[in-house]
């Protein structure tokens, strides 16, 4: 679900910082709370999570502990965050370098992680974990069975079908990999449409639709694509009614009707969250709400009781080797 790479990246090594909960941080909830800071569900507006060089790029949220789950690029590890911002380790393998998209599996009580190399450019690996416990499940190497080990490889997103498959795709190499419930991978598709320049993202975010398909973003050209999954080299353009920006992650609401998407706009004013819907199964869509965020670097969306929250990452700020952001924001979207 990142865009817009920049190799200037401090990496995991140098990327273990101390958990602080500072007292500036708990005033700042403190006041949020008392000015309320709670919606008419008692939803949190936001939530403000303090750790320092976190930088999450994936969440998603956990109904079974009221918790949001957040990655990191720096610390590549998955943590917890409650609604006053706690934050706490929930998975950490060895095998990570970079967490990327992550993607809850309800049915299976599973979490599946998107491991990645940002400095190295050569990983791209699809964790797969027990939802309850944060044990590992499975593990697959990605980039080993794209057919060409050697050239850039990038696991960015991960979206789930009704049987259980993942589906993750490659930001650097023009595939998209399917996992099966027992972790063994496979390419799903491959196709020279979906290779992007040299330096840039291209594959991005993805989702499953229950009626047969997924859509996924390419960054580089901001377009969407919608792939059945009994015929994926039937792949089709999505036409939309207007420009998407760079688009980073998709978020299918729980309607099946609202598909969100997030436009980081490399960190610049021009993020925005557009929420799109189509009456002819996503062979066209309309833009029906938009959400402007500011110069935050959005990665990508989640659901909690009805309401969408965004991520706001800042990773241009990592991207331009300033790693010294301590806070980060879990934003409750109003579409108008």
């Amino acid at each position: 679900m990142t865009s817009f790479l920049n190799l200037r990246y401090v990496a995991k090594g140098a990327g273990l910082l101390a958990l602080v909960f500072s007292f500036t941080s708990c005033q700042e909830y403190l006041d949020d709370l008392l000015n309320g800071d709670q919606d008419q569900n008692n939803l949190p507006r936001q939530v403000i999570l303090t750790q320092p060089g976190l930088f999450p790029e994936g969440i998603e949220f956990n109904p079974n502990t009221e918790q949001f789950l957040v990655s990191s690029l720096t610390r590549g590890t998955i943590g917890t965050v409650n609604d006053r911002g706690k934050y706490e380790p929930f998975v950490e393998d060895d095998d990570f370098v970079a967490t990327i998209g992550i993607e809850v599996d309800d049915l299976r009580q599973r979490l599946l992680v998107c491991n990645s190399d940002p400095t190295n450019a050569n990983l791209a690996a699809l964790g797969i974990y027990d939802l309850r416990s944060g044990g590992r499940i499975a593990y697959a190497d990605l980039g080993a069975i794209s057919g060409n080990p050697e050239a850039p490889h990038f696991a960015n997103d991960v979206a789930v079908d009704l049987a259980g498959n993942a589906y993750v795709t490659d930001s650097f190499y023009p595939v998209i990999y399917k996992v099966d419930r027992e972790g063994n991978a496979s390419v799903f598709l491959q196709d020279a449409a979906f290779q992007s320049s040299a330096g840039a993202f291209g594959l991005n975010g993805i989702i499953y639709h229950p009626l047969g398909f997924l859509v996924v973003a390419f960054s580089e050209t901001g377009t969407l694509y919608k792939l059945p999954l009994d015929d994926p080299e039937d792949f089709s353009k999505i036409e939309v009614d207007m420009p998407l920006g760079s688009p980073d992650g998709l978020y299918l609401g729980s309607d099946l009707e609202t598909l969100l998407v997030v436009n980081n706009a490399g960190g610049t004013d021009a993020g925005q969250v557009l929420a799109l819907e189509s009456d002819d199964l996503w062979k066209t869509a309309a833009v029906e709400d938009t959400a402007d965020t500011g110069a935050v670097f959005p990665t990508t969306a989640t659901q909690r009781d009805g309401a969408f929250y965004v991520l706001y990452a800042h990773l241009n700020e990592l991207f331009a080797g300033d790693i010294s952001r301590d806070r980060f924001e879990i934003k409750k979207i109003s579409l108008d």
